[in-house]
């Protein structure tokens, strides 16, 4: 007992040549080491993993795991541009009276399973809107590189574009995708592509020649570069305001909910944003 009342063993030193009496304090002290480097080496690994990590936002576009300095608040877009300079070029189709009080220019991706979903679970309800004058619905292009058959798909919209009849074949390839799966990435080929422009009743004749040249490989990869530099990074993302508003996205395939709170927010002139990785929508 020593006079803080912590209590030792004996201290009687070992005997000249009883190496014993170290093995058990060195296999001790060896583990240690051993244990203490192996934590560190898996520490950084974890910490390698998750300077990657990504966090699929709204059940659609992927978005870098959130930095806690930005708080709350939306990606901030590179551009001045406002929502009527951007509905009024370049635009694949588009929906609604130019005089409706908001545009939504949706960026999107054929082949995307979560513009899928959009389509499936909200395209009808906005359509309902444009009739109603409540806003003007712009499409744009938006492939992903890792969809082979996104840039074909747009270039077979554009091409009946020209007959009249882009939005007849948007609902064409939603609705066959669909079907061929229901909630994944679709896989088709270009000849689908042709069949079912056969189905939305084109010329097939300016249709295959359209198609054939490429026609609209440039004023699609302007779309994508134009998204960009809005603050797009993947598919569907919205662009949502008054003619004159700077942009404000929504990112992802939310609930028609969502986006009804965006477009009440910006026809009454309020502020308005998304949670990043979520389809909350928080209206100042």
């Amino acid at each position: 007992m020593n006079e803080a009342g912590e209590h030792h063993a004996p201290n009687h030193p070992p005997k000249e040549g009883d190496f014993s009496l170290y093995v058990l304090p060195l296999s001790i002290l060896l583990a240690a080491v051993i244990l203490g480097y192996s934590v560190v080496s898996a520490a950084n690994t974890l910490g390698d993993g998750l300077s990657t990590l990504t966090i699929a936002g709204g059940g659609g576009t992927v978005l870098p795991t959130p930095d806690p300095g930005q708080g709350d608040l939306a990606p901030t877009p590179q551009s001045n541009k406002t929502l009527a300079e951007l509905s009024s070029t370049n635009f694949a189709g588009k929906l609604g009276s130019d005089s409706a009080p908001v545009i939504m220019i949706e960026y999107s991706d054929f082949q995307c399973p979560f513009c899928k979903r959009f389509f499936n679970d909200s395209f009808v309800q906005l359509k309902q809107w444009t009739d109603e004058g409540k806003i003007s619905l712009v499409f744009k292009d938006y492939p992903l590189p890792f969809h082979s058959l996104a840039v074909p798909s747009a270039s077979a919209a554009r091409c009946a574009g020209e007959q009249e009849k882009f939005w007849e074949m948007h609902d064409k390839i939603f609705e066959e995708t669909t079907k061929i799966d229901p909630s994944g990435t679709s896989q088709y080929t270009e000849a689908d592509l042709t069949a079912w422009a056969t189905d939305v009743g084109l010329d097939m004749t300016a249709f295959n020649t359209c198609f054939s040249e490429k026609k609209y490989a440039a004023g699609i990869q302007a779309n994508q570069a134009e998204g960009q530099e809005i603050g797009v990074g993947g598919t569907p993302s919205f662009a949502i305001g008054k003619p004159g508003d700077k942009v404000q996205l929504v990112v992802g395939a939310c609930p028609t909910s969502a986006f009804e709170q965006a477009i009440t927010a910006a026809a009454e002139g309020k502020k308005w944003y998304q949670v990043p990785s979520t389809c909350t929508i928080v209206v100042n």
